[in-house]
């Protein structure tokens, strides 16, 4: 018996099909060879068959098997029993038919989120102020009506993009933006800038703390949109899981540097994504090896359990590339998560059996299958030998729209991977925000732009009344958008508080011109004289 469990893990015997074990003493205790006993009416199901007639594996029988690294591959193939996805999927939300891109937007951006902002940056301004020992004279409390108008100006800047922040306001009317110019002054959006903040520095954790949170100043907030985005949209079967990059070269512990993506240096975010719309349902920032709690399984395996919580146990299909893949991870995600998965793998992972090595697919288009159990290992040659596991897919050619043949894991992994990169698509189109040294800074504008696409996801797939037009795309959505956010702020609409006047003040002494000023009424208290008295 001992030699024959050789033989099937070597590859010797790849032919030979995997038996069943008659008395298994615990569940989830692992296989062990030598000590097994075979039922007579197991050797005649598992060896009598063709592959005409499939068999259709039951969890109890996979867990009397157990783990794939303790048993043979075969290529003798049964088909997987996969469970009907029957969960209703679409919008959650009961905004009116009429509802605008404000009103989508605010479902995963709260109005809360600029109250939080207002109530932090006045603070931070006000402790500034206090540490410097001298007031700021250009300074004044800001409310949310005019933090909302400053993130409307940062959507408008990645519209309509310059070399130099100061072009917005300069006079050279190729470079100036009456939109953004008329909205708020440039020293003003400068103030608003500088003492931008999210969270008190007063409460952070040092770093010696066990409460220590490398991305404390944007947690609450990532908190808040992670909900949200869950909340109002429940995605289709089909979702995909990749990392995606926040663009940041500045100094940073958890900077990483990923030189086969486009964005090279920054951020790393993991992402959940539903594969056909690109709408992120989950995401979490990468803040580094934590050497306290290091994964017991892989990060690979830890960050795609962590991202599909709350989508487990509902037969959903997960795709994801080979750096989250190992055929430990694709049993757990079946019979403890309830959820089928597909993805590329090394052939140096653990429980791969080591007869594909030396597989020799000489001729684009050569074709094996191997099997264990769930688990399907399809090797497919094209321009490169492509290694696909899954537990959903069927050892089968299918042919495309132009004619060619291929194995169904290759086209199906090629048609649901993409769920991240279609996202990372739509942020790229437009950014948020300008430069900075803070990092924090880029996250919230990755926040903000992400909430900004998936509002425009979730628009898109609602229903309105009357429907919006057919070119009424996502630069329609951002500039309505950015429009309605400014709507309680600037002297351009309707709905305004602060009404802003240009009035220009000839301040004589001695019979001369001393100074010709640009005044903006605001609601504080305006106090002139001449420079010389």
């Amino acid at each position: 018996m001992e030699g024959e469990a050789d033989r099937l893990l070597t590859g010797q015997a790849s032919f030979l099909f995997p038996t069943l074990m008659q008395n298994f003493i615990s569940t989830g205790r692992r296989l062990r060879s030598s000590s097994a006993h075979m039922s007579d009416d197991a050797n005649h199901q598992l060896s009598g068959g063709s592959n005409d007639s499939m068999h259709h594996w039951t969890q109890d029988e996979m867990e009397g098997l157990g783990n794939s690294h303790d048993l043979g591959w075969t290529r003798r193939l049964t088909k997987p029993l996969v469970h009907e996805f029957c969960q209703e999927s679409g919008p959650q939300h009961k905004l009116p038919l009429d509802a605008s891109p404000l009103d989508y937007f605010f479902l995963l951006w709260p109005e809360s989120l600029f109250e939080t902002i207002v109530r932090e940056t006045n603070l931070y301004a006000k402790q500034r102020i206090a540490a410097s020992g001298k007031a700021d004279p250009l300074w004044f409390p800001t409310r949310k009506n005019e933090m909302m108008a400053f993130f409307a100006l940062a959507i408008m800047m990645g519209i309509k993009s310059v070399p130099r922040l100061y072009c917005y306001w300069t006079r050279n009317q190729a470079l100036r933006c009456e939109w953004i110019s008329g909205t708020m002054s440039r020293a003003r959006y400068a103030k608003i800038n500088q003492y931008l903040q999210l969270r008190d520095n007063s409460c952070q954790p040092l770093r010696n703390h066990p409460d220590y949170d490398p991305i404390y100043k944007v947690r609450d907030m990532i908190n808040v949109v992670k909900q949200n985005f869950s909340r109002w949209y429940y995605p289709r079967r089909e979702l995909s899981v990749d990392e995606g990059m926040i663009p940041f070269k500045g100094r940073l512990f958890f900077k990483q540097h990923m030189p086969r993506k486009p964005v090279k240096w920054g951020i790393k975010v993991w992402e959940l994504c539903e594969a056909e719309t690109g709408f992120c349902l989950n995401f979490d920032i990468y803040t580094g090896r934590n050497r306290q709690a290091r994964p017991t399984k892989g990060l690979g395996y830890q960050v795609v359990m962590h991202l599909l919580q709350g989508y487990q146990n509902k037969n959903h299909h997960v795709y994801f590339d080979r750096f989250f893949s190992t055929p430990e991870l694709l049993e757990d995600l079946l019979y403890q998560h309830g959820t089928y998965a597909c993805s590329t793998v090394s052939l140096n992972r653990r429980g791969i059996p080591p007869s594909v090595k030396e597989l020799n697919l000489q001729c684009r288009g050569d074709v094996a299958y191997f099997q264990n159990g769930c688990l399907m290992l399809t090797m497919w040659r094209d321009r490169r030998i492509v290694a696909i596991l899954s537990t959903s897919q069927v050892g089968r050619m299918e042919q495309m729209p132009d004619g060619k043949l291929k194995p169904q894991a290759v086209i199906r992994y090629t048609q649901y991977m993409g769920g991240v990169d279609r996202s990372d698509q739509y942020r790229s189109y437009y950014s948020v925000g300008r430069s900075s040294k803070k990092w924090w800074r880029y996250i919230v504008w990755f926040l903000m732009n992400l909430a900004i696409v998936n509002a425009w996801l979730l628009f898109r797939e609602s229903k309105h009344a009357p429907p919006p037009t057919k070119n009424y795309d996502h630069l329609r959505f951002r500039l309505d958008l950015a429009e309605q956010l400014r709507a309680g702020f600037s002297g351009h609409c309707l709905n305004r508080e602060i009404k802003y006047f240009e009035i220009k003040y000839y301040l004589f002494h001695h019979s001369f011109l001393v100074s010709v000023i640009k005044v903006t009424l605001t609601p504080i208290k305006l106090i002139m004289s001449c420079r010389h008295c």
